[in-house]
């Protein structure tokens, strides 16, 4: 007796091996032996790669691992590999949807009932927990590597409180990933003290957890170089003394600093609204209704049963956020002015047909207020003016959003707010049109012009100095982001260049450029022979780029990077674009495709790190809040960055577990009865993943 592989790959073979020479002993020991060794295995692959065309690294891989080692070795069947997919699935999905740790028994129970082979271990909600530990490491594990590559990174950062009075601070890090802008949550840490130590070292210590340190982003080592710190404007964050970004900066001088736009905007309209005494009763009714309505079932139903004799949509009213964000404002007024003759007809019902003294008052209180011309006046103006900020306000938060975009968005959104002083707006012409000065109605219903001394949109003091301020305030908010190097970094908006291929755009942004790479955030940046070839790489890339105007700035300059080598003989530029540093780190990036880098690393909105929140609330509820700090972490961290349930492979992750568990996954299995063996082919279909 011989063993077929061994014989066939003498090179691979332990030549003094039995199986090798041949044998008459057959007991199944040394058998057994022999397939575990290390050049058996070798000989097998190899046998593999010649017979079977479905061979391919993948099997090959698995094969050098400890799970596939366990498999081979006979320790772990393939039928139980089979069971640890479903186990890994049904936890996946778990903690991708939010739902707690109690449903993945309830799961496996229906399962099993539906008689699907899952074993009988790890069924307990520990399981549960353990499973979801290895995935979200491997999730982590995944993208370390483009990270690490990266030229630059930046660091997002904000705070808040869980339901159980947890301080945490949430830290995410945006990077270039594949030529493209990308934005990743590290970790939730739990703040030992809100101070800024205490929030600083937080960040470092999540830091850590992807390979980086105080050392590692520095510009005078190697590795992703710190380029920016996004936080929201609170003094514990940009204090000048002892601040987050003021101890960042110690680390990092290059750094640069930005409060979050999309904050700074919520800010500008408070002080906007703050110069208009009469928004505070315009907002103070909205929230008085929307409470008048929410908290009283009866109340609800009385205005749904207006709404079917009025043949109306009713729509749900929505609260007012006073800080973030714009989009719930708007919402709410839509729903007043959509059930604005609904809500009249059953305020005037509540407190004429004889309600509870209070409730009647407060009905009555409100119906005086919202029949007013002026109320009607702001519900419509508010109604034109409310979109523009708040589209304003949603592009903000966009993850892949460039700081040089700004400018634009924002002269675009002044624009249009200029305009509806003419009382052109949409709302306000249906205003118009609607209210009878003579008769004093606004449709059907009668309306007071007590105190007013005009209805006309566009005489309206108030509504004039709403958008003025609006206009000053965003203009005085966001000044610190006129300032270098970004205000530089304006030249390579091409939206903005000059039309033509003459001497205009020749001349364009050649001494900005220069400035560029030469302030202090540079100056381990760019060699001194890069700063010479900085305004022919300026050209060749406003020749190449004069072509796309119309086309979106991301697109543009990921196509650039993505470019390995586009000639453009007929216009007589060449411009060499960089190959993705994940591709290839040995290659090293151009003068004009670093800036390219920078200006997508830069991180000017911490919206992301709100999302997140929301997350840790939607996982951390009342009825969770024993939650451990681990458990939150490893669930809020699939729920952010895992793919969806449907492409989500739970091979890799049962990889992981066994390569890095300490303790040896349980993988005897128990005895099931009526169970045969499976063959060698359906061995290489789980391996395979099939």
């Amino acid at each position: 007796m011989e063993c077929t592989y061994c014989v066939k790959y003498p090179t691979h073979s332990e030549r003094e091996s039995a199986l090798v020479r041949g044998t008459k002993n057959f007991k199944l020991d040394p058998i057994k032996n022999h397939e575990t060794t290390s050049q058996h295995l070798s000989c097998q692959k190899q046998w593999l790669k010649e017979t079977d065309p479905k061979f391919d690294k993948k099997v090959e891989l698995l094969s050098d691992t400890k799970l596939g080692q366990c498999v081979l070795k006979q320790k772990l069947k393939p039928e139980q590999l089979k069971r640890y997919k479903v186990l890994f699935n049904t936890a996946y999905s778990v903690g991708k949807k939010g739902k707690p740790f109690s449903d993945y028994e309830f799961i496996l129970e229906v399962q099993k009932k539906n008689e699907v082979d899952i074993g009988e271990q790890y069924f307990n909600i520990e399981g549960c927990k353990l499973f979801l530990k290895w995935i979200s490491q491997q999730l982590r594990s995944q993208s370390v590597s483009s990270l690490l590559a990266a030229p630059f990174v930046s660091i997002l950062s904000d705070g808040s409180t869980d339901r159980s009075v947890i301080e945490q601070e949430i830290v995410y890090l945006r990077y270039v990933d594949q030529c493209m802008p990308t934005t990743k949550m590290i970790n939730l840490m739990s703040l030992e003290s809100a101070t800024a130590e205490g929030i600083f070292n937080a960040i470092f210590n999540a830091l850590k957890i992807v390979g980086l340190n105080e050392e590692k982003i520095r510009h005078d080592t190697p590795g992703p170089k710190l380029i920016c710190g996004n936080f929201d404007g609170a003094s514990v964050n940009f204090g000048n003394k002892s601040g987050v970004f003021k101890r960042l900066k110690d680390e990092v001088p290059q750094a640069i600093g930005i409060h979050c736009i999309a904050h700074k905007l919520e800010l500008a309209i408070l002080d906007a609204n703050k110069t208009i005494p009469y928004m505070s009763t315009f907002e103070t009714t909205l929230k008085g209704v929307f409470k008048f309505y929410y908290y009283s079932p009866k109340r609800r139903r009385e205005l749904a049963e207006i709404s079917e004799i009025l043949d109306q949509i009713l729509l749900h009213f929505g609260d007012i956020k006073q800080v973030r964000w714009l989009s719930s404002k708007e919402r709410a007024v839509k729903a007043m002015l959509s059930n604005y003759e609904v809500v009249v007809s059953h305020l005037e019902h509540d407190f004429v047909a004889g309600s509870r003294a209070d409730d009647a008052n407060r009905a009555r209180g409100y119906h005086t207020v919202i029949t007013s011309v002026k109320f009607l006046k702001f519900l419509h103006f508010l109604m034109d003016y409310l979109p523009i900020v708040a589209k304003l306000s949603r592009n903000f938060q966009l993850d892949d959003y460039l700081v040089i975009e700004l400018n634009d968005h924002i002269e675009a959104a002044v624009i249009h707010l200029t305009q509806l002083k003419n009382g052109t707006g949409k709302y306000c012409t249906q205003f118009a049109e609607k209210f009878d000065v003579t008769n004093k109605t606004f449709g059907e219903i009668k309306i007071s012009t007590r105190n007013v001394q005009s209805v006309d949109m566009k005489s309206d003091k108030d509504l004039h100095a709403l958008i003025d301020g609006t206009i000053k305030y965003i203009e005085s908010r966001f000044k610190s982001l006129n300032e270098k190097p970004l205000s530089l970094l304006q030249i390579f908006n091409f939206h903005q260049w000059p039309l033509g291929r003459g001497f205009e755009l020749a001349e364009f942004g050649n001494d900005q450029i220069v400035e560029l790479v030469n302030q202090p955030e540079f100056t381990q940046i760019f060699s001194d022979n890069e700063k010479e070839q900085i305004k022919s790489e300026w050209t060749e890339l406003k020749l190449y780029l004069s072509r796309f105007r119309a086309n979106q700035l991301l697109n543009m300059y990921s196509m650039v990077l993505q470019n390995k080598a586009a000639t453009r003989k007929n216009e007589g530029a060449v411009l060499g674009a960089c190959p993705t540093l994940v591709e290839d780190e040995s290659q090293t990036l151009s003068a004009i495709e670093k800036i390219i880098y920078w200006l997508f690393t830069i991180s000017p909105s911490t919206s992301g790190c709100e999302r997140g929140f929301s997350l840790m609330n939607t996982l951390k509820s009342k009825l969770r809040t024993r939650l451990t700090q681990e458990s939150l972490q490893n669930q809020l961290y699939i729920m952010s960055e895992g793919p969806s349930i449907k492409e989500f492979e739970p091979l890799p992750s049962i990889m992981y577990w066994f390569e890095n568990s300490t303790r040896t996954p349980h993988c005897s299995g128990h005895k099931l009865k009526g169970k045969k063996n499976e063959t060698e082919e359906d061995f290489e279909l789980t391996m395979s993943g099939k």
